[in-house]
């Protein structure tokens, strides 16, 4: 029946537009004759302008046709067209994923799609793992598509939606011709659409599958409104990577500078790469203002905000720009930095650790001169630096990104901070070992510190000896992409 109403309606549009082309051949003849009478060539002459009137009018007027005959005749599908078109002027102007994951999917839903799901890239696994599913089918979480899927490989080729039963006439091997249908069918789509980078080298990043839908025949559906399909789709795609380029700002510009930002988004994977959780050495310092607590009980909110805004905006380009570090967290009046990872390689990120100590020091204490002089109250600090074998990588939480550290240095350093005195820098016996042949350090009493098995070794940090002075930049190492490393 379907059919047949499809056959009716085009008939309608064709006689339509047919007469609406002979209206314009009889409107031209009738202009030429009144204004050349008698000519023999008229006819012949009225053909042509008429026939440039429609190559020009006849597309616009096709898609009004269409669209007054669709109104009349199927006022739910163009309906449903019409929203796909408005989702699609709406999505660019998404501010997060979230809420473009939330307009995309209630809409896609509203349409007629039971299930509608979301799988975007993880170059650490190299699979396309599901972000959202929402809809009448449950899907395993923990489901994913790997990157040598001859589904992948379809939407790489392909470079438009795929259908379900379309599978069958692609040509495929019995075993990827399984694999395909297997995949498809634990996602219970019925179309398969390719989120597709602006950078061609880039390739599919994501995946949208639609299924379980309540539109009658999906593939007279998918021919109806496979063009604003499209546009959606491809408006989600450049969406989506504009808000990751905003996320890696927000995320990382203010911790590790500009400069790395915008070495991320030159090598995208490969920075991604770099955020995949690994193993790896780096020096973790955290520094803390000491009775910070009390002093706030004698200053109003605007002079405690004042204070920690000067703290933040002297030391932080000083970390980052001086000495390379990167800035894990802010935790209230304290900063924890890391030295060695994500982004700087550096050929002794301890060395850099126990520099960018001692110039922080140095640093308070040039504030606290201004502070001084504008009567303001000045403040001490407490430094510790602990290097060793740490988790470093992305930690899950939600739509946010969060990188982080994990390890045994990470909870020795915030032992340390907290031992500290005022102006007073210690650092581990694994910092000390790689820095020794530099420094000038007072080793304590061994002592159990919280948290660990065997008595540690604990170092005061005086400075660097005299021979090591001023030579932190031979030390400074240059990133790389991950995938050269």
């Amino acid at each position: 029946m379907i059919y047949l109403i499809d056959i009716i309606r085009r008939f309608i549009n064709w006689t339509i537009a047919t007469a609406m082309a002979l209206g314009i051949f009889a409107g031209c003849r009738s202009a030429i004759n009144y204004i050349f009478p008698g000519n023999p060539h008229n006819d012949a002459t009225a053909m042509g302008l008429a026939a440039a009137l429609i190559a020009i009018a006849l597309p616009t007027l096709w898609y009004h046709i269409k669209n007054l005959v669709d109104r009349a005749l199927f006022p739910e599908a163009y309906q449903q067209m019409k929203k796909l078109h408005e989702l699609a002027d709406q999505i660019p102007n998404c501010a997060d994923r979230e809420e473009l994951s939330n307009k995309l999917f209630s809409n896609l839903q509203s349409i007629g799609f039971g299930n509608v799901g979301l799988l975007l890239k993880d170059v650490c696994t190299g699979t396309f793992r599901i972000r959202k599913f929402s809809g009448q089918n449950s899907v395993n979480a923990d489901f994913s598509i790997g990157f040598d899927s001859p589904l992948i490989n379809i939407l790489e080729r392909e470079k438009r939606g795929l259908l379900r039963k379309h599978v069958s006439i692609l040509g495929l091997s019995d075993a990827d011709l399984k694999r395909v249908a297997d995949e498809m069918d634990a996602l219970h789509a019925e179309i398969c659409f390719p989120l597709r980078s602006p950078d061609p080298a880039k390739g599919v990043f994501g995946i949208v599958v639609l299924g379980n839908s309540k539109l009658g025949q999906v593939g007279y559906w998918w021919a109806r409104n496979r063009f604003w399909l499209t546009g959606l789709i491809n408006n989600v795609a450049l969406t989506l990577e504009r808000i990751y380029h905003q996320e890696l700002n927000q995320a990382f510009a203010g911790y590790m500078g500009l400069g790395w930002a915008r070495e991320m988004l030159h090598d995208q994977e490969g920075f991604q790469r770099r955020l995949c959780s690994r193993r790896t050495w780096v020096s973790v310092a955290i520094v803390d203002i000491r009775h910070f607590t009390k002093m706030c009980a004698h200053m109003d909110a605007a002079e405690v905000v004042s204070l920690l805004k000067e703290f933040r905006t002297t030391l932080v380009p000083l970390i980052i720009q001086e000495y390379k570090g990167s800035i894990d967290k802010f935790m209230g009046d304290a900063i924890m930095i890391n030295f060695g990872t994500p982004i700087s390689r550096l050929e002794n990120p301890d060395e850099m650790a126990v520099r960018c100590g001692l110039a922080i020091l140095e640093c308070v204490e040039k504030i606290n001169r201004g502070r001084a002089n504008r009567g303001k109250q000045t403040y001490s600090v407490g430094i510790g630096i602990s290097s060793g074998d740490v988790i470093a990588g992305n930690v899950e939480s939600g739509e946010k990104l969060e990188y982080t550290v994990i390890g045994d240095a990470v909870n020795l350093v915030a032992r340390l901070e907290s031992m500290a005195e005022e102006n007073q820098i210690l650092i581990s016996p694994e910092t000390f070992e790689r820095v020794k042949n530099i420094v000038v350090a007072k080793a304590r009493k061994p002592k159990m510190i919280e948290g660990f098995d065997n008595p540690i070794t604990v170092y005061e940090l005086k400075g660097i000896n005299q021979k090591h002075r001023g030579r932190e930049n031979e030390t400074e190492g240059q990133w790389r992409p991950a995938a050269n490393q």
